[in-house]
């Protein structure tokens, strides 16, 4: 690496080196003006990534936003060495109380580094043994939230995400946006966003609305939208290629990390390479909407038979299922179930346990409190299970985690995950659910339905299940 990107020096950068450099954290570069180098946290070149590496800078070829110190966008996003145009793309750079975002550098000589880690290809991810997280932060985020953020993220992508799966390749990358509470800093989050979209992901940008010639109504959920709380997922890995987590201000982060990285996993395994069924529901996988259409339909956001499917013929069709359901009582009842299971199972379940049923068994005691707080309103609805959808609010989470219950003790965890969930974008939702679960939705439906009529005692006794 460091014979390949031996440049000629500038005055140019020299001259902004004139202040006094607050101390480097993270992905931030500081320029050492006495020695006349840069001192970067990490570079990554052609797979492998070289931390703690000092270079001596030649010419600037751009310069991004420069902001006070204090409001700079935190990230430990690593600089990135192109070996073709010998530019070297800092993520930022603090010079006095100045942060400049997105310096592009040429560089003199690469004197030293502390260690090498090959993470693998940037292009495919299949020869990493590892996730690795990619986070960028508002500047009103503490330091404390971004660690125990990537902590749990890490956890629980290590517990879940395995290099043995065949849908490996696609639970990388990831990226986590930080939301804090102040407007401003949230705001600025949203062109940084665009501009990472046009550079590194252009799957996205193409689809996306803040690229003015996608002729898209499709766009990311904007930050300032999370300063009061809330996560979520804003991407689909197959067809954006990579993973966006939000993550807001004040969340009960174990268990909504947890939650959120579930999505992630419930999205790799939307493969439909050699699949049975699309052709058959008229949509069409060379076009982005009806491609949406078709995630939404196996991860049961649209529920109802192939012969009542009518899509809508347009150059960029909308199609929806014949309920139009926007469901969330299987993928959010399932990332509910999964979140509260592996929560359990970590020591601050145990710490932050409100009560003496909680600490011996968060698990059955989030089943017991499910069942007390919704049960008789998914009753008063007169719903099935599986016509909860976003617009009942909380209730597709809550008795989406019961019915999850229901089905792991008729079927199994493991007929779930590693069995529908393996198949599902082969075979369609209806049918995997079908042959793994061996009843129609529906009639697993009706089975839940006569389950939650009885006492809540005999629901709980029913569902509960062994301690974690």
């Amino acid at each position: 690496m460091f014979k390949e990107i031996k440049l000629e020096v500038s005055k140019a950068f020299i001259a902004i080196t004139m202040f006094c450099v607050v101390p480097m954290t993270h992905a931030e570069s500081q320029y050492d003006p006495t020695t006349g180098t840069v001192i970067i946290d990490s570079i990554l070149f052609n797979g492998t990534l070289y931390k703690e590496v000092i270079v001596i800078p030649g010419s600037i070829i751009s310069i991004g936003a420069s902001l006070p110190a204090e409001s700079r966008i935190k990230t430990n996003l690593s600089a990135v060495y192109n070996g073709l145009t010998g530019h070297l793309t800092l993520q930022t750079v603090i010079v006095d109380r100045l942060s400049y975002s997105d310096v592009v550098i040429t560089i003199k000589e690469a004197t030293s580094y502390d260690s090498a880690e090959f993470i693998g290809v940037a292009d495919d991810y299949s020869d990493r043994s590892g996730v690795n997280l990619s986070y960028l932060a508002a500047s009103d985020v503490s330091q404390s939230y971004i660690d125990t953020t990537l902590d749990f993220a890490l956890r629980v992508t290590n517990d879940w995400f395995k290099d043995e799966s065949p849908f490996w390749k696609h639970y990388h990358p990831i990226d986590i946006w930080l939301v804090g509470s102040d407007l401003e800093a949230a705001v600025a989050l949203n062109v940084r966003a665009c501009e990472r979209l046009r550079k590194v992901y252009p799957d996205r940008y193409l689809r996306d609305a803040c690229n003015p010639d996608s002729g898209s109504g499709l766009e990311f959920a904007k930050f300032d939208d999370y300063i009061n709380g809330g996560a979520s997922i804003n991407s689909s890995v197959i067809l954006d290629g990579y993973h966006w987590m939000y993550v807001g201000p004040g969340m009960e982060l174990g268990r909504t990390i947890a939650h959120e990285a579930w999505h992630m996993w419930q999205l790799a395994h939307l493969v439909i390479e050699d699949n049975e069924w699309v052709e058959a529901t008229g949509l069409r996988t060379n076009n982005s909407s009806d491609n949406e259409s078709i995630q939404n339909i196996l991860m049961g956001k649209e529920t109802g038979s192939l012969a009542d499917w009518t899509p809508i013929d347009t150059n960029n069709s909308y199609g929806k299922g014949p309920g139009e359901n926007n469901g969330t009582w299987w993928h959010e009842g399932g990332a509910e179930y999964m979140a509260i299971s592996w929560y359990s199972r970590q020591p601050e379940a145990r710490a932050f346990s409100e009560n003496q049923e909680e600490l011996n068994d968060y698990l059955n005691d989030q089943i017991s409190v499910t069942i007390r707080d919704y049960v008789q309103q998914f009753r008063d609805t007169g719903l099935k299970v599986y016509e909860l959808a976003y617009k009942h609010g909380n209730l597709g989470y809550k008795i989406g985690f019961l019915f999850h219950a229901f089905l792991v003790k008729e079927v199994g965890l493991d007929v779930i995950n590693n069995g529908f969930w393996g198949e599902v974008g082969k075979l369609g939702f209806d049918s995997a659910f079908l042959k793994y679960f061996g009843k129609t939705y529906q009639e697993y439906g009706l089975e839940f339905e006569a389950l939650v009529q009885k006492p809540d005692s005999e629901i709980f006794s029913l569902l509960i299940l062994p301690a974690s």
